[in-house]
Parts: C-alpha cells; structure tokens; sequence
C-alpha cells in the first residue's frame, strides 16, 4: 500500500484535508489508533524492510517517532492499542511475529 498523502475525511460536510505525512517514508505497512486522539503508523522506505512506527497525535497535527521495531512486517500486519498501555501489532503472513511497544 504505496502512501500519496495522509487525509481527514469529515463525513459531516464532505470535506478532506490533507495531513503531514510520517516522516521518511513512502510506504505505510499498518495504521490503527487509539481513544486518546492519536494513529499509529508502521511504515517502510522499502517493502519488506525493518518497519519504523510514528504516532500521530490529531490535536497537534505532528508525528512523533516510536521505539524501533526489529522486525520485518508485511502489508497490512494487524495493530492495536491495549488498555495496558501498549501498542500491539503482528505479521499477518505469520503466526509467530508480533511486537509490543510501552505509550508514553
């Protein structure tokens, strides 16, 4: 899944607006998000390459980079945030890859 842009869509007035990008990527292998206003994206320079992982917090409109994932997901791995405060996500093409990330 090739990133052109990153977008809102207000289904209220039809409206979408363009957002800033993760930074150095052109490819998201995963998006989710949480209650607390923010999207995670793992993303890649390279398909199949070790994936970078940003959260997006929608109030400010910036991305902050997340610890390093040493992995290497496919498109579409499954993500999640946990009441425990942890970003999941998986591998969809494995059953035995998954990672775990600590929210600030």
């Amino acid at each position: 899944v090739y990133a052109l842009g990153f977008y809102s869509y207000d289904p209220v007035t039809g409206t979408q607006t363009t957002l800033a990008s993760p930074p150095l990527t052109n490819q998201f292998m995963t998006l989710c998000g949480d209650r607390s206003g923010h999207i995670f994206a793992g993303t890649s320079r390279v398909p199949w390459s070790p994936v970078n992982v940003y959260q997006y917090t929608i109030a400010t409109g910036l991305w902050e980079a997340m610890p390093s994932i040493h992995t290497k997901l496919s498109n579409l791995g499954p993500c999640g945030v946990g009441a425990d405060g942890y970003l999941y996500g998986a591998d969809s093409h494995t059953s035995t890859s998954m990672y775990r990330i600590q929210l600030k």
